[in-house]
């Protein structure tokens, strides 16, 4: 009876890899977390209120990206909803900030990969990112176009093809003004028209 040839010689490989991979997403998810019950533990000492309810912001983004780098979207929506929840009490007003424009972007993305149910909310999140990003940074801006991109994805998925078009072509005009015909994020988008314009076309 064999005990292994290189087929199981590679296999080994690869699982002692994934282990490698497995322990090393804990260890940053560890870290991430002692570094936010750290920076909560300070919550309560002296210095302006604002700044440590930032740092606060700032160490549950870090872990909340994190989970969703390793695909953990359900770890990471509430944390994500708290980071938001602080930015937004801090810069209040309806032209808002841009990270809070950030947060939403993060938000939308982690609910879009939750699941249908979360698609409308997570389209009305991205509409108030566009908002503040265009008053914030201009319309014609790389993030801007990021946005538009990620809301007509959304749209697309939610079968609203028309409406994701002209999303889509709005955010293709601002990548190949700022970025040029030939970078990356504009061939993808411009992929994203083609996709849509022949969907639309075949129905």
């Amino acid at each position: 009876m064999s005990l292994g040839g290189p087929k199981s010689v590679r296999n080994t490989g690869t699982l002692c890899s994934t282990c490698k991979q497995h322990y090393i997403g804990e260890t940053a998810i560890k870290l991430a977390q002692l570094n936010l019950e750290k920076v909560q533990a300070g919550a309560g000492t002296k210095g302006k209120k604002s700044n440590r309810m930032l740092e606060i912001a700032k160490a549950t983004n870090s872990l909340a990206g994190i989970y969703k780098q390793q695909g953990k979207y359900q770890e990471a929506e509430p944390l994500y909803r708290k980071a938001l929840s602080v930015h937004d009490s801090l810069y209040m007003g309806p032209s808002g900030h841009p990270q809070v424009a950030q947060d939403l972007n993060n938000l939308a993305a982690v609910l879009k990969n939750l699941g249908h149910r979360n698609f409308p909310e997570a389209e009305g999140l991205l509409k108030r990112a566009i908002h503040i990003r265009k008053e914030h940074l201009g319309p014609g801006h790389v993030d801007v176009a990021t946005t538009i991109h990620n809301l007509a994805q959304l749209q697309h998925s939610m079968g609203d093809n028309r409406e994701a078009l002209t999303m889509a072509e709005e955010a293709f005009a601002i990548r190949i003004k700022a970025l040029g015909e030939e970078h990356k994020a504009t061939m993808v988008t411009r992929v994203l028209v083609a996709r849509l314009k022949s969907v639309i076309d075949s129905t």
